[in-house]
């Protein structure tokens, strides 16, 4: 059975999001930290490891949400999520190398692209504490 809802973007949910922007930037600092200050390589693939870790289990909980609130940018903001994600992990993979290189081209893709991508998603989520949903869901206890 379905039915149409019409709830506003809980204030949890926008705070659980918030949270999580910032513990990637923490993240995304940390990582840039170790590659600038010439870290081990190993201090280094833990840090990037926490920030992948985190990364996916923040893009899962944003499309969940996108999907719950019927976010008409949903599709797009996938692809772009599965893109940086991606690059993110290439990028890692080319650090075992070590260089220089390898070190500039990830310290770049962190710091513009997707910090970028963070402050841009934290700017559209405070956008959509007003959206509501209003789309068609499957019945539960939880709506």
């Amino acid at each position: 059975m379905t039915e149409i809802s019409d709830k506003i973007v809980s204030s949890d949910e926008l705070r659980n999001i918030d949270t999580q922007h910032k513990r990637l930037g923490e993240l995304a600092r940390a990582a840039c930290h170790t590659l600038k200050n010439e870290n081990s390589p190993t201090e280094f693939r833990e840090t990037l490891n926490r920030l992948l870790d985190f990364t996916v289990v923040h893009f899962t909980e944003e499309e969940r949400l996108m999907g719950r609130y019927c976010y008409e940018g949903k599709h797009t903001h996938q692809l772009t999520h599965s893109l940086l994600l991606n690059r993110l992990m290439e990028l890692e993979k080319e650090t075992f190398v070590f260089d220089k290189p390898s070190k500039a081209r990830l310290l770049n893709f962190i710091r513009q692209d997707f910090w970028y991508h963070t402050i841009e998603d934290q700017h559209a989520w405070m956008a959509m504490s007003n959206m509501r949903k209003n789309c068609r869901t499957a019945s539960s206890p939880n709506d």
